[in-house]
């Protein structure tokens, strides 16, 4: 009895995986769940509801700081998601390389006297090496790009500041290639090349 016990929980999918979810979510539509909860909830007293509503609102601030970091993963996989459709199956945690508890000790880890949980609106999560510099069409890069590892603190006009001087190097070097590429002379300075370049653009894109 043992052995087959051992046997079935080998068996049991990784709850963690995107499969595992995915499957969760085609059998609570195919099932009816969402109908179900609609009608349980229509069911409730207004009292019944309230009590609902507290005890998710507890449930929220008693995990403040991983709901934000749930967000965060959120917000890293989107970001992907916009030059790589591929990426939507995938759990963001996969591209992390860790479980939220994990980013967590990670995170703190880093903390200063100055810097904690208790300042978090003074402070960003802020890649190492920026997204801009990986080819997100890759999954490898992706990998590499949105790993625990690759991820720093800033405080937030530090953090921006980088972020300003990142799109303004990238920028001017899509307008330097711009300008090699069409062979008309001496790159006449950022501004110049920028401007005839986002003119181009929207003229191959009118066309």
């Amino acid at each position: 009895m043992q052995t087959h016990h051992k046997l079935e929980m080998a068996a049991r999918p990784n709850k963690c995986s995107a499969e595992f979810l995915k499957q969760c979510s085609d059998n609570y539509h195919k099932g009816g769940g969402k109908e179900r909860q609609r009608l349980w909830i229509a069911r409730m007293t207004p009292e019944q509801r309230e009590t609902k509503a507290a005890a998710s609102r507890a449930w929220k601030e008693r995990n403040t700081v991983r709901m934000s970091l749930l967000r965060w993963a959120s917000n890293c996989k989107e970001r992907v998601r916009k030059k790589n459709l591929g990426v939507a199956s995938i759990s963001a945690w996969e591209f992390i390389g860790c479980n939220v508890v994990e980013l967590q000790a990670h995170i703190e880890g880093m903390f200063r006297e100055s810097i904690g949980w208790h300042n978090r609106n003074e402070w960003e999560l802020d890649h190492i090496r920026p997204l801009c510099e990986f080819d997100l069409t890759d999954i490898e890069q992706v990998k590499q790009c949105l790993h625990y590892s690759n991820v720093q603190i800033l405080i937030t006009g530090t953090h921006w500041d980088k972020a300003r001087q990142e799109s303004r190097a990238f920028m001017d070097k899509l307008a330097r290639e711009y300008w090699q590429e069409r062979g008309i002379g001496e790159y006449p300075g950022f501004t110049k090349a920028w401007n005839d370049f986002t003119k181009f653009r929207a003229l191959r894109k009118a066309l």
